[in-house]
């Protein structure tokens, strides 16, 4: 009897829809459990993630862009909850990047929402292009695209980032649907060492924390402002 291989368990995180000039795109972050990852991605795991989130299964174009965060790892910073005893529970650095991608499907037809809130979303599927083998977290020589992603209020000014980062790095977009003004920032440090931009990491990571902003899933599922669900088209 040959061996089956069980479906891959993927989370999907914060899917937002926009329309385009030939259509509509959802993007959306997908983490991946099992020790599994992914890779260029397949029409059939296309079509589940479009399934998992309630989207017309019309896309054949997409793009798949890796990235490491502290954002969906497994260990909390102690930089992210300063005022608090939480604290990483391990020493390995490759427990404080959790490894992501962000997904971008091409739609031909109407979402039906712009905005379908935290996540997760669980789907089951394999992306057959993926070999077994880990390739985002690896050796400490290698190069990663590692981002921190915040979640929140509106601060009055993100100029505050200006110290660790230059603005062209800094791309602020507001959550559709909700009561008062809220925000997804994501922060590019560049395909850098993860361990060369700890310093600087953890520095942005403080300073959003006693700002009352978000950077781990976690910290938005309890976020002191009411974080929109599903926010219809």
């Amino acid at each position: 009897m040959s061996d089956v291989e069980l479906p891959t368990f993927f989370e999907l995180w914060h899917p937002t829809c926009t329309a385009t000039d030939d259509g509509f795109r959802c993007d959306v972050d997908v983490t991946a459990a099992e020790f599994r990852e992914l890779n260029e991605g397949t029409p059939d795991l296309i079509d589940a993630f479009a399934r998992g989130l309630g989207l017309p299964e019309s896309s054949r174009e997409w793009s798949i862009r890796p990235f490491l965060s502290p954002y969906y790892a497994h260990d909390l910073w102690p930089e992210q909850v300063p005022l608090s005893p939480a604290a990483s529970s391990s020493g390995d650095w490759r427990d404080r990047f959790g490894v992501a991608w962000r997904v971008s499907m091409n739609l031909t037809e109407v979402p039906p929402f712009r905005y379908g809130g935290l996540g997760p979303y669980d789907v089951s599927a394999i992306d057959t292009t993926w070999q077994d083998r880990r390739v985002l977290i690896g050796s400490e020589d290698r190069e990663h695209e590692v981002v921190v992603l915040i979640d929140g209020g509106e601060p009055g000014d993100w100029s505050f980032l200006d110290e660790y980062v230059n603005r062209d790095q800094v791309e602020v977009a507001e959550v559709p649907g909700a009561f008062l003004p809220l925000h997804r920032v994501t922060v590019r440090l560049g395909r850098v060492r993860p361990q060369e931009v700890m310093g600087n990491l953890a520095a942005i990571l403080e300073v959003c924390s006693l700002k009352l902003l978000s950077t781990h899933h976690s910290l938005t599922e309890s976020y002191h402002l009411p974080w929109p669900e599903r926010v219809p088209w």
